[in-house]
């Protein structure tokens, strides 16, 4: 029995030093692809964030521009890419970035410490210091191992960056065409952004602080940044509470940031998606014209 039990443990303890050292070297070529990656030495200026400036700028459209933003990522997550893209792209003198209401509620720390980690975390795992990538398995122990699976599977197609779809980079994407908002879906989104229980969500301390470490991080580089509150839908807009909208102009003010206003444009229910929260292919027309000017 004693045998058995040692050339169990022995077995368990190879398997665990052959998975270490596989992560280990997936984690080493992953960043290696990362660091080596150098965007075209035109361009000048990058948009970053969530699916809000993913949805809204169609950089094929703009010249010297490049869009790296993705769906569901949070400011932590963008500010682990951002500080390699400008240690590594000194053509880039400027960052738009996405920041909107929902960004800071306490919604989007499911996509770090939550139900989604295990899907988005995976995306950017190997691109996180040691000590992030424990605490995200900490703080995940229910989803670790699909999250791990996820991650090597990401890790796989991030080995080569050339691909506009990889999963690290990000890029212009709106697939919504022939939509149109609907009070409904509007009420159901809010509801999910910015409550809880029945309660009013608390702030996310974890992605505002991470939002201003790009901004130091930007002011460290020279590299000017402004950041954008892409269109909502008027119905959403106006219902957005009182307590986010205040936490977010005050949060420009004390970083002294720009805001670039969409005021200029007036957009009808086709330009956004139902959920009011989104720009539509036919808004991403309006938006992505109203940059390029």
């Amino acid at each position: 029995m004693k045998l058995f039990l040692k050339r169990t443990s022995i077995f368990l303890l190879v398997l665990l030093l052959l998975f270490v050292t596989a992560f280990g070297v997936m984690d080493y070529l992953v960043n290696k692809e990362f660091d080596r990656y150098r965007v075209n030495p035109n361009i000048t200026t990058v948009f970053m964030g969530d699916s809000h400036p993913q949805c809204a700028v169609n950089d094929a459209l703009i010249p010297n521009v490049r869009n790296f933003s993705q769906a569901a990522e949070a400011s932590y997550y963008t500010y682990f890419k951002m500080r390699v893209l400008l240690q590594n792209n000194p053509s880039i003198k400027k960052v738009y970035l996405g920041l909107g209401y929902h960004n800071i509620s306490t919604h989007y720390d499911h996509y770090i410490y939550g139900t989604h980690a295990k899907d988005i975390a995976a995306r950017y795992f190997f691109i996180l210091p040691l000590k992030e990538k424990l605490s995200i398995l900490a703080k995940n122990p229910i989803d670790a191992v699909e999250l791990l699976e996820n991650a090597w599977n990401n890790g796989l197609k991030n080995r080569k960056l050339e691909n506009a779809d990889n999963t690290i980079l990000g890029h212009y994407e709106n697939f919504f065409v022939n939509v149109a908002a609907r009070k409904s879906s509007i009420d159901k989104r809010l509801k999910l952004q910015f409550t809880e229980s029945g309660r009013l969500r608390d702030f996310s301390e974890l992605n505002i602080s991470y939002f201003e470490k790009m901004v130091a991080l930007c002011r460290a580089k020279n590299v000017a940044l402004i950041v954008i509150n892409t269109p909502t839908h008027p119905y959403y807009k106006s219902r957005v509470p009182a307590k986010f909208r205040a936490r977010y102009d005050e949060i420009l003010t004390q970083n002294k940031l720009d805001l670039f206003s969409f005021d200029a444009l007036t957009l009808n229910d086709s330009a956004y998606v139902p959920d009011g929260d989104h720009i539509s292919a036919k808004g991403a027309a309006y938006t992505t014209a109203l940059f390029k000017q």
